[in-house]
């Protein structure tokens, strides 16, 4: 079955993954973390977009990505996993695709699911096992060390707000809120409810069968 057309809506936030090929380890040290910041940096320069959160694992990335258009938005994926793959195929000696072929990305509903989605990307390497506080984790926007100063973009929140959300970041999601974030990653489904979906020109197949009139 052919996949979906891409679902991008300018000047909407967007919860972006990106996987590894077969699931193998893309960053084996601090050196890999890295190059793909710096890879995300530069890229960042050259095209209209916003980057509000991001957490980088051993197998995946995760990505909140704001596009002032559909073709930036693109052409900033393409390149970032491009690049990184020339960086690591030369330094491990390894040649073939290291990513997906196909990245994952959400639309984000802001008034009603930013708060969720952020949660979810910086509380990963919670979930992972890697760190207790998501501000321990190194590789993420929640780090406390600064490594993202050069590129990360100020979240639409006030200082009370942002206080808040450190705090409530510290809460683990609920069960069925985060089966949720994960189905929708996972199928690329928007981040909302029916109304947003279907807004955003998605609609989900209904399940049985229509009643006969």
């Amino acid at each position: 079955m052919p996949s979906r057309p891409r679902l991008i809506a300018p000047n909407f936030p967007h919860h972006v993954v990106a996987r590894a090929n077969r699931g193998v380890t893309v960053f084996h040290d601090n050196e890999d973390f890295l190059r793909f910041l710096a890879i995300m940096t530069t890229l960042k320069k050259r095209r209209e977009l916003k980057l509000w959160a991001f957490c980088l694992m051993s197998n995946h990335v995760h990505l909140l990505i704001v596009p002032k258009n559909r073709e930036d938005m693109i052409k900033y994926m393409q390149g970032l996993l491009v690049a990184y793959t020339q960086y690591y195929n030369d330094k491990y000696q390894t040649e073939g695709q290291l990513w997906r072929s196909r990245y994952f990305s959400s639309i984000v509903d802001q008034e009603s699911y930013l708060w969720q989605v952020l949660r979810y990307i910086e509380r990963n390497p919670v979930r992972a096992g890697l760190t207790q506080d998501p501000e321990g984790y190194p590789f993420s926007s929640a780090s406390k060390n600064g490594i993202c100063s050069q590129f990360l973009d100020p979240l639409p929140f006030t200082l009370e707000q942002l206080m808040v959300y450190k705090q409530w970041c510290a809460v683990p999601e609920p069960p069925e809120l985060l089966e949720f974030l994960k189905e929708t990653a996972r199928k690329s489904w928007p981040v909302g409810d029916q109304a947003f979906c279907e807004s955003m020109g998605y609609f989900r197949k209904r399940r049985g069968r229509s009643k006969k009139k």
